[in-house]
């Protein structure tokens, strides 16, 4: 990815913005690239954070990234499997989905990643009738993981294989190690997912519905389907998370742009970064300080990277703004004296 900078024209335009849209729009900030592949066959997947660290999957291998250090190193090994994704942090634990094949149904394992490896603790069925879950992302909230899944059948258990029925949104207690409990079909193929501040869930349809909202109350009592949700923003997105100051952000274009949008209104309030060739955004999570980290690949070279994006607060924007009016009418000023 290449860095941003602002320009007077920019923030010009982003101050009368500010000034007239619901939620205060922003100018895209600087990427800073934190860690890359180098270049190898390899792809960086999920992506959680805790703390100061950020955690993604790559391969054969958990990593994790100090944002205080600025190091980049080997967490866990997990051995071969196709996939480790839809990370988040229950508690103080890292789980991750493992998926196994990219073959339908595409099993994966759910479990618990540390230091001295994978530990599943739902695990995906290998004989012929049982379930199966094409896990794709994750959230947390009130200690639950909440992930969505396209659910299926073993057919054929040598070799596995099987076929999927349409994903749902589930909720598994990692406290009490069980069936998890579904939570909305949604059906079609899997999409991002993520909580607001209330507890609300949103969801990014994948069936042409946008993204969908899920009042917190009606998610307790589950038993839901995409009917009882409200579209909120009217995009096709992957990965979704929200902004402090209420704009959720959204993965778009499957993968090459990533935006803000007011949830009130559906309107667009922020671009904040876009890919072009074959390279793509992934998962993305945002920090306590509205840095957005997001892992991304090119398929050129199947080269991957994960990197921050800062976006400046609109009071930073405004100040920038009244600093650059008061350099010109300061100048102006100079000028009407020294005519005089």
């Amino acid at each position: 990815m290449k860095q941003t900078t602002l320009t007077a024209a920019t923030v010009v335009l982003c101050l009368g913005q500010a000034l007239a849209a619901p939620i205060a729009t922003h100018p895209a900030g600087i990427i800073t690239e934190l860690a890359n592949s180098g270049g190898t066959f390899t792809t960086y997947n999920g992506l959680a954070k805790s703390a100061n660290t950020l955690y993604f999957g790559n391969d054969t291998v958990a990593r994790s990234y100090d944002l205080g250090t600025g190091t980049e190193s080997v967490f866990s090994t997990i051995g071969a499997a196709a996939d480790n994704t839809a990370m988040a942090m229950v508690g103080s634990d890292l789980f991750m989905a493992r998926t196994l094949s990219y073959s339908s149904p595409f099993p994966s394992n759910l479990g618990v990643v540390d230091a001295s490896g994978f530990s599943a603790t739902l695990s995906s069925g290998t004989q012929v009738g049982e379930t199966t879950y094409a896990i794709y992302d994750a959230a947390t909230r009130g200690g639950d993981y909440y992930f969505v899944a396209n659910v299926g059948s073993v057919s054929n258990a040598s070799p596995l294989s099987g076929a999927t029925s349409g994903s749902r949104i589930l909720r598994y207690d990692a406290g009490n190690p069980g069936s998890p409990i579904e939570i909305v079909n949604v059906g079609g193929f899997s999409g991002g997912l993520t909580f607001d501040a209330d507890g609300n869930l949103y969801y990014a349809s994948q069936s042409g519905d946008g993204v969908l909202k899920f009042d917190a109350a009606d998610v307790a009592l589950g038993n839901l389907t995409a009917a009882d949700g409200t579209t909120v923003v009217n995009v096709t997105a992957g990965s979704l998370d929200f902004l402090s100051t209420g704009e959720l952000v959204a993965g778009t274009g499957f993968g090459q742009s990533l935006d803000g949008y007011d949830v009130l209104t559906g309107a667009k309030t922020l671009s904040i970064a876009t890919t072009s060739d074959a390279e793509y955004m992934g998962k993305f999570v945002v920090g306590e300080d509205d840095t957005i980290y997001v892992t991304s690949t090119d398929f050129g070279p199947f080269s991957s990277s994960l990197s921050a994006i800062a976006i400046p607060e609109p009071g930073t924007v405004t100040l920038m703004m009244f600093g650059f009016m008061g350099m010109v009418f300061a100048r102006r000023k100079r000028r009407y004296f020294l005519k005089r």
